[in-house]
């Protein structure tokens, strides 16, 4: 609609926020005409973005993808906000406590099944090993893991919390060990975020967005990225990992909503 309007009457004014892209359908996992449809959507989308006044982005990433594209670019920030209150308090005794965690949608792109596999190797050499899942995804999705994991003797390895929020969603990624995401594709990631401002060691797939957004991060060793598909790579990197080695030394304050809110505000006045 803002498009048509724009076409119009080119007095409107138009701008647009935009979080994340949409990669190549062969590029991401799953059903090829699944991941087609929506990299359709989004071509369309770039095409009509043309048009927009202004196009607001909070990563150096998506800030470098859109300049090349010579778009009306504006970078109001360099990171998203967390909701810090629930990652405040004492940590409930009742809340698990998981070797490694993932949050995020259960769906191919996100690596959910790359997962499984690491664990596989992992409990080859450590049979006590759990990781903790939470978040939601299509029932067919969910029925395929649940096969899966059946299949690979990985039942008392991953346990599955479902969508998780509040204080509870907090206490269980603060009691974590570390953060395992093998996500195909991302531009920054809202629960990656927020397991780093937690000051927890991050595993991942190497994706271009991880090192504009998390370039500290990797240069002091809290991210640490792998080629995609290395499973007994990330296995190993696991068996070895010492938690108590590094500290890292984020401050949840730097990450609130109303400073990030702020920065936006002062760029819409400029």
């Amino acid at each position: 609609i803002p498009w048509i309007l724009k076409l119009i009457d080119r007095k409107v004014k138009w701008f647009v926020m935009v979080d994340n892209l949409v990669p190549p359908p062969h590029q991401r996992p799953g059903f090829w005409f699944r991941n087609f449809i929506p990299y359709v959507a989004f071509l369309l989308g770039e095409l009509m973005l043309k048009k927009a006044d202004g196009i607001f982005v909070l990563t150096n990433f998506l800030h470098k993808h859109y300049k090349e594209g010579d778009y009306k670019v504006i970078q109001t920030g360099d990171h998203y906000g967390i909701e810090t209150q629930i990652f405040k308090g004492p940590v409930s005794e009742k809340a698990p406590c998981y070797d490694a965690l993932y949050v995020g949608r259960l769906h191919e792109a996100k690596g959910i099944f790359d997962l499984l596999e690491v664990v596989r190797e992992v409990v080859k050499f450590k049979k006590d090993f759990i990781l903790g899942v939470m978040g939601d995804g299509e029932e067919s999705i969910k029925k395929r893991l649940n096969e899966k994991i059946n299949s690979c003797g990985l039942r008392k390895n991953i346990i599955f919390n479902g969508y998780v929020v509040g204080k509870l969603k907090g206490d269980i990624l603060r009691k974590a060990g570390f953060f395992l995401f093998l996500s195909h594709d991302e531009a920054g990631s809202h629960a990656v975020l927020e397991a780093v401002v937690n000051n927890k060691a991050v595993l991942a797939y190497n994706l271009p967005a991880y090192h504009y957004v998390y370039k500290k991060e990797i240069k002091n060793g809290q991210m640490v990225l792998f080629k995609k598909g290395d499973f007994k790579g990330i296995a190993n990197f696991i068996l070895s990992l010492n938690l108590n080695e590094n500290e890292y030394f984020h401050k949840l304050e730097d990450y609130t909503w109303d400073k990030i809110c702020q920065k936006e505000l002062e760029s819409f006045q400029k």
